[in-house]
């Protein structure tokens, strides 16, 4: 398989997650310029809770990555997330253990973590508009500062991006004899897209 083959194979049978997604109450009100402090908060609770899971499960397949020479390392985000919620700490509902109330998946193979790995990294292209968003949102306060997460590769994101293209490609073309591989990689994506909205739903219900 090609880049875009495997690529437009999962974004395809994908794509109505995505979109669904994208029409979320916080995340529609990134684009349009309505997201209040705590509606960001819990935005940003939300992925740290998902990349704390999701980055432990990627470090539990360290052969796997390294069998590639992909370096795992570059694409974790979740410290990032942490110097943002800092930013925003006069936002956190102290009171309450928000990570309690938010669901759970897993990760039950590597084509799965690397089905994850399509979602998070791919999320920081368009994270360059986020960034921007964010900033505009924010004007004139300390929050405008929160933006870590969304600006993580900074020059270096497209560059991410197509190196994460290129492995997924090869590990594909390394299974192309093995649908269950490529049902498992959408899987992946599936169960990613579906943990970040059941995280959207379960903080602002």
């Amino acid at each position: 398989m090609q880049i875009s083959e495997i690529h437009n194979q999962i974004k395809q049978n994908t794509k109505h997650l995505h979109d669904k997604l994208e029409l979320m109450e916080i995340p529609r009100k990134i684009y349009d310029l309505s997201l209040s402090p705590q509606e960001y908060t819990y935005y940003l609770i939300v992925f740290t809770y998902i990349h704390r899971f999701v980055e432990g499960e990627f470090l539990r397949f360290q052969e796997e990555w390294g069998a590639y020479d992909f370096a795992i390392e570059k694409y974790l985000r979740g410290d990032l997330l942490q110097k943002d919620l800092a930013i925003m700490a006069d936002n956190l509902e102290t009171n309450k253990e928000l990570y309690n109330d938010l669901p759970t998946k897993t990760i039950d193979s590597f084509a799965q973590a690397v089905g994850y790995l399509y979602v998070l990294t791919g999320s920081t292209m368009g994270g360059k508009i986020l960034s921007k968003k964010i900033e505009e949102n924010f004007a004139g306060t300390k929050f405008a500062q929160a933006n870590n997460y969304f600006n993580a590769f900074n020059e270096e994101t497209n560059a991410r991006w197509f190196a994460y293209l290129e492995f997924l490609s090869k590990y594909a073309q390394n299974h192309e004899d093995n649908p269950q591989v490529n049902n498992e990689l959408t899987l992946g994506v599936t169960k990613c897209y579906e943990l970040i909205m059941d995280g959207f739903d379960a903080l602002t219900k």
